[in-house]
């Protein structure tokens, strides 16, 4: 098994998902040099975890981190296609446990905002700490970082 549970607690896949919606999105070339830049800095997203002996835990293997084969691009024609593959790209587990345990989909609509959907296992981490990896390499329209979200406050 692979992922936050070990296999004998029969759990299905955890899989954070959060998305990034846009007006303008990124060529998908830029997006992957920012990501081959950033990403593999955090452990996690270039590691793989692997079992310990005697079902004692887990572990992370290193493992060289192809971007090709974590980043897709499809085109939409409308929001109801956006909707759509938006479903289908949020179910179900990640393809391949022999890499690290994260893809990206950039969809591109050709009338209305686009998405990159993002899906890591939750043995990387939970959204919190993605919201943190992310934060390091958004920017806004003229490329300064993007502020932190003001924090929750309570009623």
């Amino acid at each position: 098994a692979c992922g936050a549970f070990p296999s004998w607690a029969k759990s299905p896949p955890q899989i954070v998902s959060p998305i990034l919606f846009f007006d303008h999105p990124p060529e998908i070339e830029n997006l992957a040099d920012i990501i081959a830049n950033h990403l593999p800095r955090y452990d996690r997203f270039s590691s793989v975890p692997a079992p310990l002996p005697f079902g004692l835990g887990w572990t992370w293997n290193k493992v060289n981190v192809d971007i090709a084969q974590h980043l897709t691009q499809r085109v939409v024609a409308n929001d109801v296609e956006l909707r759509e593959a938006i479903s289908e790209l949020t179910l179900g587990p990640l393809q391949d446990p022999a890499i690290p345990r994260w893809e990206m989909h950039l969809v591109r609509n050709l009338n209305g905002r686009s998405a990159l959907i993002t899906r890591m296992d939750h043995c990387i981490g939970d959204g919190l700490s993605f919201a943190t990896a992310f934060q390091g390499f958004t920017t806004d329209l003229n490329g300064d970082p993007v502020p932190p979200p003001a924090p929750f406050k309570r009623k």
